[in-house]
């Protein structure tokens, strides 16, 4: 009796102590099973096909056009029609084994893995003859089937998925939770199962469309998205969605950001500015400043960008096409503003929501169009270009200084005092 209750008693600790751990281990399981997708079931999850239920047919597959017959490729898993055409019609639907081959029945096994729809409609074509002399023959391509491709390298979750046949690189990404910083999308490698293969500009195929930038893939590829090793730098204001862009400028500071595009020798600046996102409505569209390392600025015309080379590490800043006044500091919402003639130090600094806890109500400075420094009172008129800075009070700077020393000096006595213990 007693031994029965220590049973009792270690199990119900242990189930204690276990209790907390049951959450992670679900969460973890849940995360693996977002993360790598195994089964047909968990790509159709997680591209959002609908579900199917034991004994209906299989759900539509969205292609993006008609499968070209010369140049896709059957693979293992593909759903194939072959039809007998005379006196009485044969339609029969098979499916390509692991192995590339077509069992098609009183003929035997057709292998036709790899091949184009033409080539392997051609194959079956030649295997029925003797079987079916007189009848015509047909192949069909009912429904893509899948395949494993491994993706490595700068994506979010790189590992082997189970993609559909008729998949494109940016579909794979996709799936693989997307491009990771600082990929380069400009040298993505495949290769293929003969050893053969290449690098793809997917940057190209965003920007202009171009098709062989995003290629079909195939059965035995392997993809590779390396890191980029050089760069352009593109900064300035691109179009924002819809909500933005319906937003009064009075009541937000202008959105600029600093996007970063893989660079390839031979580029134009018209390319650059397509891949990074082209302009937004606030943008200068006369006149892009063009940075070179070791070199002065350049500016150049909007009309020119076709012509207009570019080199690894340039930074293109794209002006706004209103003047404005930059606030920044501590602010709300620090920023630019457009300029608007007669406006005080005081209006704009209101304009970016007022200072913040730990800033200065006075005290604020600017600095010019030609970059002078000044002390700012509060009903200076603002001139176009200017910046204004509100900085922090000055006994937020002071206690942040202090705190950190007074917390080393009472370890220093703590210290001291107990070795005089």
């Amino acid at each position: 009796m007693r031994k029965s209750r220590t049973i009792r008693a270690v199990t119900a600790t242990l189930l204690l102590a276990l209790a907390p751990l049951l959450p992670a281990l679900a969460q973890t399981r849940e995360e693996a099973a977002n993360r790598v997708p195994t089964t047909p079931l968990d790509l159709e999850k997680r591209l959002g096909l609908p579900a199917k239920t034991a004994g209906e047919p299989a759900a539509p597959v969205a292609l993006e056009g008609i499968l070209d017959p010369a140049v896709y490729r059957v693979a293992p898993g593909d759903r194939l029609v072959v039809g007998i055409w005379g006196a009485a019609d044969l339609e029969m639907d098979l499916m390509l084994g692991a192995d590339g081959g077509l069992v098609i029945p009183a003929v035997g096994v057709v292998a036709i893995g790899g091949l184009t729809v033409e080539q392997a409609t051609e194959k079956v074509r030649a295997a029925c003859a003797a079987a079916y002399p007189r009848s015509p023959i047909t192949l069909t391509l009912a429904r893509p089937g899948l395949l494993r491709v491994p993706i490595t390298g700068q994506v979010i979750a790189a590992g082997t998925y189970e993609v559909l046949s008729s998949f494109r690189l940016a579909d794979l990404i996709q799936v693989a939770g997307g491009l990771g910083s600082g990929a380069d999308t400009r040298a993505i490698e495949i290769t293929h199962r003969d050893g053969t293969g290449g690098t793809c500009d997917l940057l190209a195929w965003r920007a202009d469309g171009r098709r062989d930038g995003n290629p079909v893939l195939e059965t035995g590829d392997r993809v590779h998205v390396p890191p980029a090793t050089a760069t352009y730098r593109v900064r300035g204001v691109f179009p924002e969605g819809a909500e933005a862009a319906a937003a009064s400028l009075l009541d937000r500071p202008f959105r600029a950001e600093t996007r970063v595009v893989p660079a390839r020798s031979g580029d134009r600046l018209d390319f650059v500015l397509r891949a990074a996102g082209w302009l937004g409505t606030n943008a200068c569209t006369e006149t892009i400043w063009i940075d070179t390392p070791g070199a002065s600025r350049r500016e150049v015309r909007l009309a020119d960008a076709a012509a207009t080379a570019l080199a690894a590490g340039d930074a293109i800043e794209i002006p706004f096409c209103r003047e404005w006044i930059s606030v920044n500091g501590s602010v709300v919402r620090p920023g630019f503003y457009p300029y608007l003639p007669g406006q005080t130090v005081t209006d704009y600094v209101y304009l970016a929501g007022g200072p913040t806890e730990l800033g200065r109500n006075s005290g604020w400075k600017t600095i010019d169009a030609a970059g002078q420094r000044h002390g700012a009172a509060a009903v200076d008129t603002v001139a176009a270009g200017t910046r204004i800075w509100v900085p922090n009070r000055r006994y937020y700077t002071i206690s942040t200084l202090l705190t950190p020393l007074g917390t080393a000096v009472a370890v220093v006595v703590s210290l001291v005092a107990l070795s005089r213990k």
